[in-house]
């Protein structure tokens, strides 16, 4: 997918192969429980995104690859959960992550103001940044 504007849509089910989706607008956009493999969200907009729920399939071979990464990115006032998340070059002002499942949370070369992540044993990691 390329230069989409999701504004207010509500993503749901299975999605196949690796998508690769590139500069779109997922402003008041919802992805709840939504099964995915692989995919990268590239020069994308998450703005008030109430929830971003990624999950690995059940009954899927555990020895395939499941991540989402979010390559130069603006994320802003967001909801995401998921287990294998990576934010490589990212703007991220008022994230909250609840980390679910095998935990693997990456930031790479990000400004980031107003962090919040969550893990589902209670414990509680906050972080900010001016």
């Amino acid at each position: 997918l390329r230069n989409f504007n999701f504004q207010k849509s509500k993503i749901k089910g299975k999605i196949k192969e690796c998508p690769h989706i590139t500069q779109c607008d997922f402003t008041g956009a919802s992805f709840k429980n939504v099964s995915i493999s692989n995919a990268v969200f590239e020069l994308c907009k998450f703005n008030k995104v109430s929830e971003f729920s990624i999950t690995e399939e059940k009954n899927k071979n555990p020895e395939e690859f499941f991540q989402v990464t979010f390559q130069d990115c603006r994320i802003l006032n967001s909801n995401f959960k998921g287990s294998r998340l990576i934010f490589k070059n990212c703007t991220i002002s008022g994230l909250e992550i609840t980390l679910e499942g095998k935990k693997n949370l990456i930031f790479e070369h990000c400004t980031i103001q107003k962090l919040r992540i969550k893990s589902k044993n209670t414990t509680t990691y906050k972080i900010s940044s001016k």
